[in-house]
Parts: C-alpha cells; structure tokens; sequence
C-alpha cells in the first residue's frame, strides 16, 4: 500500500493473495458431493423429527379431550368449553413435561 505524504490518500494497492480454497477440480467437486449428501441427511431427520412431533401433539391432544370430557363440571360444557379445557389441560402437560426434563 502507498500513501501519498502531502495528501494522505492511498495511492497504490495491492490485495493479498488468497489462498486456493481447492487443489483441483475433483478435490471441488468431491467436496460439493459430501456437501449435497450432508443437506439431504439434514433434511431428511428434520422431517422425520417433523413427522414424530406431530403424532406426537395429535396423541397429547387427544388424551387432553378425553380427560376433558372425563372431568366432572356442575355446568353443561358446550362444544367450546371442551375444546379449551382440552388445550388448557394440554400445556399444563406440556409444562409438566418441559420440567421433566
């Protein structure tokens, strides 16, 4: 790098070199393979962790309807109110579970 005294401005620069990220051609594309297959195997698990946490939600919500329909109530339970005490009795075992752990 030049500076010029009087002006104090950059007058010439030179970049480092950067080093080769790959020796060769095959090197690169050996390098893209391994790449691609560690984005599949990513993928893949995300979905079947996907897969698994929805059966998982399903079978908590459906066990938090039948207690809500078990659960003796003084008051007639309309169609909402089992749907919410459902959810409410849901992430209360959420929370139970999250403690758990």
């Amino acid at each position: 790098m030049k500076i010029d005294a009087a002006t104090r401005s950059v007058i010439a620069h030179t970049a480092p070199v950067k080093p080769k990220t790959f020796n060769d051609m095959e090197e690169a594309a050996r390098a893209m393979k391994e790449q691609d297959s560690r984005r599949d195997s990513i993928f893949r698990q995300s979905m079947e962790a996907q897969k698994h946490a929805s059966e998982l939600l399903e079978k908590k919500f459906q066990e938090a309807v039948k207690k809500a329909k078990e659960t003796p109530d003084t008051e007639s339970r309309s169609g909402i109110s089992i749907w919410t005490e459902a959810l409410r009795l849901s992430h209360r075992r959420d929370a139970e579970d999250a403690e758990k752990q």
